[in-house]
């Protein structure tokens, strides 16, 4: 049995609606995902934060890592 490490994020741009329906659109495995104020914030695994990365920079969308747990 191996323990996943979470990221918690957030993320803010101008084109936030279109980067949240393409977080759910692909394979990327979100949990606890809030919209607040113009910010979106969840957790994905460790794992998938590269893909996270890739989207962010495909939709301008500033993207910040808040912390780690696991």
């Amino acid at each position: 049995m191996s323990i996943r490490r979470m990221v918690y994020f957030r993320a803010r741009g101008n084109r936030l609606c279109d980067f949240i329906n393409a977080v759910r659109r692909s394979d990327i495995r979100c949990y606890s995902q809030r919209c607040i104020y113009e910010e979106y914030t969840g957790q994905i695994y460790y794992c998938d934060l590269e893909k996270l990365r890739i989207l962010a920079e495909e939709y301008k969308t500033e993207l910040t890592v808040e912390g780690y747990a696991g």
